[in-house]
């Protein structure tokens, strides 16, 4: 469904950054939503919801009863020129990146701190949990913060995504809280999630950690790709990777000066492209149909 792009772009960090290129099946020069929709659709019930709440749903009614509760978590779109309209597509991309791709547990999604159907939540699009390692080998545990964007445009998506992670980060020790010792455990063994909570909230007697732990950040952007020429579809099938990989060309740029002028060097980044038909009014027929 995902077909991934090898490429050779770098944010240029010291720290691990890694940078993921995705287009869709495609037919007749346009991108096929078909496969997108049912792999969301499949998923919907553990995005919204903890891992304890799906777990304990067992039989098809059951399941069927979480599908139509996580339905009413998404916004209701009532205006045709809503700007917002279809927004939600790209949290819940990311989240199915971060865990399908990275193996970076979801820890809390913004659907699950959501109380009502029409508010919108500030702040991180999710918060995942990824084990990595040093150079030397000690284990790091990243709190890897969210944001995604859906624009036409994919410089104006990657501008507006790197501001808004950027106040998120300087706000995200609040929603931090919010993952509990029982949340922790999960995803993770018991012993690791009491290792975890220690890191985060430290006695006093605590004198030497056996592993360290910090923010990421995950980036999902979703743009359109404008690749229509007047050439034979077999050509065109041939060229499109690279037509998607000079749009992520200067997409990259602007995101290394956005971490230049945030002073976001100290983060890890992990990034995922999706380019899409027309972003702004397929997202919200996407969305529609998943629903």
């Amino acid at each position: 469904m995902f077909i991934q792009i090898e490429h050779d772009f770098s944010l240029d960090l010291v720290n691990e950054n890694k940078l993921n290129i995705y287009h869709l099946r495609v037919e007749n020069r346009k991108f096929i939503y078909r496969d997108l929709i049912g792999f969301c659709e499949g998923n919907i019930i553990q995005y919204v919801f903890n891992r304890n709440v799906v777990r304990q749903a067992n039989t098809i009614a059951e399941i069927q009863k979480l599908f139509n509760q996580a339905r009413k978590k998404f916004r209701e779109v009532k205006e045709n020129n809503d700007k917002g309209a279809g927004g939600e597509l790209g949290e819940l991309l990311l989240y199915l990146f971060l865990e399908s791709h990275l193996k970076a547990p979801k820890l809390l999604s913004k659907m699950e701190i959501k109380t009502t159907r029409n508010q919108y939540v500030y702040g991180a699009d999710g918060v995942h949990l990824y084990f990595t390692k040093d150079d030397e080998g000690k284990p790091i545990y990243q709190f890897i913060i969210g944001e995604s964007k859906i624009k036409n445009d994919i410089l104006d998506a990657s501008r507006i995504a790197f501001d808004s992670i950027k106040k998120t980060i300087d706000e995200i020790d609040i929603e931090t809280c919010l993952v509990s010792g029982e949340i922790l455990k999960e995803v993770c063994s018991k012993e690791e999630a009491e290792a975890i909570i220690q890191m985060i909230l430290p006695s006093e007697d605590v004198s030497d950690k056996i592993a360290i732990h910090e923010k990421a950040v995950g980036i999902f952007i979703g743009y359109t790709g404008s690749y229509d020429e007047d050439i034979a579809n077999s050509v065109w099938n041939k060229t499109l990777n690279e037509k998607i990989k000079k749009d992520i060309e200067r997409a990259v740029s602007t995101i290394k000066n956005k971490i230049e002028d945030l002073k976001l060097k100290g983060y890890s980044f992990y990034c995922y492209f999706l380019p899409l038909n027309n972003a702004e009014e397929d997202r919200k027929d996407i969305l529609n149909n998943i629903l």
